[in-house]
């Protein structure tokens, strides 16, 4: 993947994420595994929150980024 190649995109990506993250909790489609390895997050719900927390605080971290371009001119991709 080589996109998004500036910080406002990949601040749009993190907003997007949040509401595909809230969207599937809001209809019930994230459930937590039941399995040995899960031990620290039962809950749906709460997992869901305190991911969508995570998320706005790299949402409002990004707010003034700018991204500068590249020496040699533009805004090349970025590769993985």
């Amino acid at each position: 993947m080589t996109e998004p190649v500036s910080a406002d995109a990949i601040r749009e990506d993190i907003r997007a994420s949040l509401r595909r993250l809230r969207r599937l909790g809001d209809e019930g489609r994230i459930v937590m595994a039941e399995d040995s390895w899960n031990v620290d997050w039962h809950d749906s719900r709460v997992a869901i929150e305190i991911a969508a927390a995570a998320l706005e605080r790299a949402d409002t971290a990004m707010l003034w980024m700018h991204t500068l371009p590249h020496p040699d001119g533009g805004y090349p991709p970025i590769p993985d």
